[in-house]
């Protein structure tokens, strides 16, 4: 018999590890924004600024959302059946 975190958390951890990944690949891509294109307007770069912000936000976010019920909660079968706080930040659907 499979694990209910195997079956409800698994795809949503392979989610968030290509969610890290993208982070990455933002990292760097900020990182060059700022270095190659000084003389851009400050309306753009306070852009680049909050989008990395918001991305930053979304990987805590999803991390915390795994945290709670894989780690903190660890062999309690009902902390997989009830959503904490964390669920309501995400862009699931309803």
């Amino acid at each position: 018999m499979t694990s209910p975190a195997a079956i409800t958390y698994g795809p949503i951890f392979i989610g968030v590890m290509f969610n890290i990944l993208l982070y990455g690949i933002m990292i760097t891509q900020t990182f060059l924004y700022f270095t190659a294109y000084k003389r851009d307007k400050l309306w753009m770069k306070l852009f680049v600024c909050l989008l990395f912000l918001c991305d930053t936000l979304n990987c805590a976010f999803d991390i915390t959302f795994l945290y709670v019920p894989l780690v903190n909660n660890f062999g309690n079968m009902q902390s997989l059946t009830y959503a904490t706080w964390v669920f309501a930040t995400g862009m699931f659907p309803l």
